[in-house]
Protein backbone atom coordinates (compact mmCIF):
# COMPACT_ATOMS: atom_id res chain seq x y z
CA UNK A 1 0.00 0.00 0.00
CA UNK A 2 2.65 2.41 0.91
CA UNK A 3 4.76 1.41 -2.09
CA UNK A 4 1.75 2.44 -4.17
CA UNK A 5 0.92 5.67 -2.84
CA UNK A 6 4.85 6.63 -3.16
CA UNK A 7 4.52 5.80 -6.86
CA UNK A 8 1.42 8.11 -7.52
CA UNK A 9 3.46 10.85 -5.67
CA UNK A 10 5.82 10.79 -7.82
CA UNK A 11 3.57 10.16 -10.71
CA UNK A 12 2.01 13.34 -9.59
CA UNK A 13 5.15 15.26 -9.35
CA UNK A 14 6.37 14.12 -12.91
CA UNK A 15 3.54 15.79 -14.34
CA UNK A 16 3.79 18.88 -12.64
CA UNK A 17 7.23 19.28 -13.76
CA UNK A 18 6.19 18.22 -16.87
CA UNK A 19 3.01 20.58 -17.23
CA UNK A 20 5.56 23.62 -15.42
CA UNK A 21 8.19 22.95 -18.30
CA UNK A 22 5.43 22.99 -21.33
CA UNK A 23 4.09 26.65 -20.33
CA UNK A 24 6.40 29.78 -19.69
CA UNK A 25 5.35 31.43 -16.45
CA UNK A 26 3.85 34.32 -16.42
CA UNK A 27 6.64 36.89 -15.57
CA UNK A 28 8.98 35.51 -18.65
CA UNK A 29 6.27 36.12 -20.68
CA UNK A 30 6.02 39.56 -19.11
CA UNK A 31 9.83 40.35 -19.41
CA UNK A 32 9.48 39.19 -23.24
CA UNK A 33 6.23 41.58 -24.03
CA UNK A 34 8.53 44.53 -21.94
CA UNK A 35 11.18 43.77 -24.25
CA UNK A 36 9.72 44.30 -27.48
CA UNK A 37 7.57 47.25 -26.55
CA UNK A 38 11.34 48.70 -25.36
CA UNK A 39 12.39 47.87 -29.20
CA UNK A 40 9.87 49.07 -30.72
CA UNK A 41 10.11 52.10 -28.46
CA UNK A 42 13.64 52.83 -29.17
CA UNK A 43 13.12 52.45 -32.86
CA UNK A 44 10.77 55.42 -32.93
CA UNK A 45 12.93 57.66 -30.97
CA UNK A 46 15.69 56.84 -33.00
CA UNK A 47 13.53 57.84 -36.16
CA UNK A 48 12.45 60.60 -34.60
CA UNK A 49 16.25 61.74 -33.88
CA UNK A 50 16.98 60.96 -37.25
CA UNK A 51 14.62 63.38 -38.57
CA UNK A 52 15.24 66.24 -35.74
CA UNK A 53 19.25 65.35 -36.90
CA UNK A 54 18.37 66.10 -40.91
CA UNK A 55 16.62 69.51 -39.74
CA UNK A 56 19.41 70.31 -38.14
CA UNK A 57 22.17 68.86 -40.74
CA UNK A 58 19.77 71.79 -43.34
CA UNK A 59 20.09 74.65 -40.70
CA UNK A 60 23.76 74.20 -40.57
CA UNK A 61 24.25 74.44 -43.67
CA UNK A 62 22.75 77.95 -44.36
CA UNK A 63 25.26 78.46 -41.16
CA UNK A 64 28.28 77.27 -42.08
CA UNK A 65 27.49 78.62 -45.99
CA UNK A 66 27.43 82.34 -44.67
CA UNK A 67 30.33 82.08 -42.37
CA UNK A 68 33.79 84.05 -43.00
CA UNK A 69 35.32 87.77 -43.80
CA UNK A 70 33.27 89.90 -45.94
CA UNK A 71 34.22 93.51 -46.90
CA UNK A 72 32.59 96.07 -48.88
CA UNK A 73 32.94 100.34 -49.57
CA UNK A 74 30.20 102.67 -49.20
CA UNK A 75 29.78 106.10 -49.90
CA UNK A 76 28.82 109.52 -47.97
CA UNK A 77 26.95 112.65 -49.70
CA UNK A 78 30.09 114.35 -49.23
CA UNK A 79 31.74 111.77 -51.28
CA UNK A 80 34.15 110.45 -47.84
CA UNK A 81 34.39 106.45 -48.30
CA UNK A 82 34.19 103.75 -45.95
CA UNK A 83 35.34 100.14 -45.50
CA UNK A 84 33.10 97.75 -43.54
CA UNK A 85 33.94 94.40 -42.93
CA UNK A 86 32.18 91.67 -41.26
CA UNK A 87 33.55 88.49 -39.65
CA UNK A 88 30.85 86.22 -39.32
CA UNK A 89 31.12 82.88 -37.25
CA UNK A 90 28.27 79.98 -35.82
CA UNK A 91 28.39 79.39 -32.33
CA UNK A 92 28.31 75.64 -32.83
CA UNK A 93 30.32 73.25 -35.54
CA UNK A 94 27.77 70.94 -37.64
CA UNK A 95 27.74 67.48 -36.35
CA UNK A 96 29.68 64.58 -38.64
CA UNK A 97 29.77 61.75 -36.61
CA UNK A 98 28.08 58.63 -37.03
CA UNK A 99 26.31 57.96 -33.85
CA UNK A 100 22.54 58.46 -33.23
CA UNK A 101 22.26 61.46 -31.01
CA UNK A 102 19.21 61.63 -28.37
CA UNK A 103 16.80 64.09 -28.88
CA UNK A 104 18.01 65.77 -26.16
CA UNK A 105 21.56 66.82 -27.81
CA UNK A 106 19.81 67.46 -30.94
CA UNK A 107 17.35 70.19 -29.15
CA UNK A 108 20.04 71.80 -27.24
CA UNK A 109 21.72 72.24 -30.97
CA UNK A 110 18.63 73.96 -32.75
CA UNK A 111 18.56 75.94 -29.83
CA UNK A 112 21.43 77.35 -29.34
CA UNK A 113 22.92 77.57 -32.54
CA UNK A 114 23.26 81.37 -33.74
CA UNK A 115 25.45 83.45 -36.06
CA UNK A 116 28.30 86.42 -34.19
CA UNK A 117 29.13 89.45 -36.08
CA UNK A 118 31.96 91.21 -35.57
CA UNK A 119 31.53 94.59 -37.77
CA UNK A 120 34.29 97.11 -38.41
CA UNK A 121 34.05 99.91 -40.20
CA UNK A 122 36.77 102.25 -41.27
CA UNK A 123 36.81 105.82 -42.41
CA UNK A 124 39.92 106.07 -45.19
CA UNK A 125 41.32 109.21 -44.73
CA UNK A 126 43.61 111.15 -47.39
CA UNK A 127 45.79 112.23 -44.87
CA UNK A 128 46.50 111.31 -41.26
CA UNK A 129 45.71 107.49 -39.50
CA UNK A 130 42.66 106.43 -40.41
CA UNK A 131 39.45 106.21 -38.26
CA UNK A 132 37.86 103.06 -37.23
CA UNK A 133 34.76 102.08 -35.10
CA UNK A 134 32.83 98.95 -35.12
CA UNK A 135 30.59 96.23 -32.83
CA UNK A 136 29.94 93.07 -32.05
CA UNK A 137 26.21 91.50 -32.74
CA UNK A 138 25.41 88.17 -30.77
CA UNK A 139 22.86 85.31 -30.58
CA UNK A 140 21.54 86.35 -34.09
CA UNK A 141 18.93 84.21 -35.58
CA UNK A 142 18.74 84.12 -39.10
CA UNK A 143 16.02 84.25 -41.26
CA UNK A 144 16.62 80.90 -43.18
CA UNK A 145 13.59 80.91 -45.64
CA UNK A 146 14.29 84.84 -46.09
CA UNK A 147 17.57 84.33 -46.83
CA UNK A 148 18.67 87.64 -44.42
CA UNK A 149 20.75 88.33 -41.18
CA UNK A 150 19.43 91.33 -39.15
CA UNK A 151 22.05 92.48 -36.71
CA UNK A 152 21.04 94.79 -34.06
CA UNK A 153 21.93 95.67 -30.88
CA UNK A 154 20.79 97.83 -28.23
CA UNK A 155 24.63 99.04 -27.00
CA UNK A 156 24.96 99.67 -30.75
CA UNK A 157 23.91 102.55 -33.05
CA UNK A 158 23.98 101.08 -36.09
CA UNK A 159 21.66 98.14 -37.51
CA UNK A 160 22.29 95.93 -40.60
CA UNK A 161 20.39 93.73 -42.61
CA UNK A 162 22.63 91.42 -44.69
CA UNK A 163 20.68 89.62 -47.67
CA UNK A 164 22.42 86.38 -48.97
CA UNK A 165 23.79 86.58 -52.49
CA UNK A 166 22.19 89.15 -53.49
CA UNK A 167 25.20 91.60 -54.84
CA UNK A 168 23.68 91.72 -57.92
CA UNK A 169 19.82 92.13 -57.19
CA UNK A 170 19.89 94.98 -59.14
CA UNK A 171 20.73 93.73 -62.22
CA UNK A 172 18.70 90.31 -62.11
CA UNK A 173 14.96 90.51 -59.94
CA UNK A 174 14.40 91.48 -56.94
CA UNK A 175 16.79 91.36 -53.17
CA UNK A 176 14.06 89.69 -51.92
CA UNK A 177 13.38 87.32 -55.04
CA UNK A 178 17.50 86.67 -55.24
CA UNK A 179 18.17 86.26 -51.83
CA UNK A 180 15.57 83.39 -51.39
CA UNK A 181 16.40 81.68 -54.07
CA UNK A 182 20.32 81.23 -52.91
CA UNK A 183 19.04 80.73 -49.74
CA UNK A 184 17.42 77.21 -50.94
CA UNK A 185 20.11 76.32 -52.57
CA UNK A 186 22.35 76.62 -49.44
CA UNK A 187 19.93 74.76 -47.13
CA UNK A 188 19.50 71.82 -50.18
CA UNK A 189 23.22 71.39 -50.54
CA UNK A 190 23.54 72.36 -54.05
CA UNK A 191 25.60 74.98 -52.96
CA UNK A 192 27.88 75.29 -49.64
CA UNK A 193 28.57 79.01 -49.57
CA UNK A 194 27.89 82.16 -50.51
CA UNK A 195 30.01 85.07 -52.11
CA UNK A 196 28.48 88.10 -51.33
CA UNK A 197 25.81 89.81 -49.26
CA UNK A 198 23.80 93.12 -50.31
CA UNK A 199 23.68 95.34 -47.10
CA UNK A 200 21.21 97.47 -45.84
CA UNK A 201 22.66 99.86 -43.05
CA UNK A 202 20.57 102.30 -40.96
CA UNK A 203 21.79 104.69 -38.23
CA UNK A 204 20.57 106.41 -35.51
CA UNK A 205 22.50 109.20 -36.49
CA UNK A 206 21.66 109.85 -40.06
CA UNK A 207 18.55 109.86 -41.76
CA UNK A 208 17.65 107.26 -44.40
CA UNK A 209 19.28 104.11 -45.97
CA UNK A 210 22.76 103.51 -46.94
CA UNK A 211 22.99 100.43 -49.20
CA UNK A 212 26.33 98.57 -50.59
CA UNK A 213 27.55 95.00 -51.24
CA UNK A 214 30.83 93.42 -49.48
CA UNK A 215 32.45 90.10 -50.90
CA UNK A 216 33.82 87.58 -49.19
CA UNK A 217 37.41 87.60 -48.93
CA UNK A 218 38.43 84.48 -46.29
CA UNK A 219 36.61 81.88 -44.23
Amino acid sequence: MKTSLIALVCVGLTLVTLTGCAQPDGNSRLREKAEIEAESDQGQLDQKATEMENRLARQQRFFQGVAGTFIGQWKSEDSKVFEVRFVITPSLPAYTGDRIRSMDEITYDLTNLTLSIEESTTWRLKKGDDFSTGCNYALLKPRTDSGFIQASDQECPVTFVLSVGAASASKSGSVSELRENVSRKLLDGEIEQINDFKVEMRSIHRPGVETFNVRRTGF
